[in-house]
């Protein structure tokens, strides 16, 4: 896949198209090629309207029937395990919350924890922290990126337990759980 752009300033992707989709509409409605240019001028000044742009492409949808794509994780019925706290490093005195199940860790907003201030963590999936609610119990695991518990390199996973030491690229985090004992979310 490449976006290529036409002689006419358009963007496509050629591995769909083997020519510009765009001049094609208008070569099909009969525009001659001053009347495509004003309309291409039009839309260029207009282009930060979304009305404009939903015409553009040969819908008349109202404002209030358009599909607006949301991302967002639900936070609702996520338990909170435990924790983790940065003891060293940028983020420094900042909790991160670990839930059942798996917790992917990395800089990018699709992370479960999201540890943006260390440019040494990879973006997605440097690690992860399990927190497994049948057993009550909790694991670090590796992954993309270079992760120590209490100063030993993780290759594999291994169980973790309270105060221990988990470094992270130049970090440093404090596991704190809150599920441990007789205490857990039923």
């Amino acid at each position: 896949m490449s976006i290529v752009q036409c002689i006419r300033g358009h963007y496509y992707d050629d591995s769909r198209d083997i020519a510009c989709p765009y001049c094609r509409k208008y070569e099909s409605e009969g525009l001659s090629e001053d009347d495509f240019s004003e309309r291409l001028t039009q839309y260029k000044a207009l282009e930060d309207d979304d009305a404009v742009r939903t015409e553009a492409y040969g819908e008349n949808v109202e404002e209030n029937e358009k599909t607006i794509g949301i991302f967002e994780k639900s936070e609702r019925n996520r338990l909170t395990a435990g924790w983790l706290v940065c003891t060293e490093g940028m983020e420094r005195g900042a909790s991160y919350p670990i839930y059942a199940g798996r917790n992917f860790v990395g800089r990018d907003d699709s992370m479960d924890i999201i540890l943006r201030g260390d440019r040494d963590i990879c973006r997605k999936r440097h690690g992860a922290v399990v927190y497994d609610p049948r057993s009550r119990r909790f694991f670090a695991v590796a992954g993309e990126g270079a992760l120590y518990v209490n100063g030993d390199p993780l290759s594999d996973s291994r169980e973790i337990f309270e105060n221990d030491s988990i470094q992270a690229g130049k970090s440093t985090y404090l596991f704190v759980p809150f599920c441990k004992g007789e205490r857990f979310w039923k």
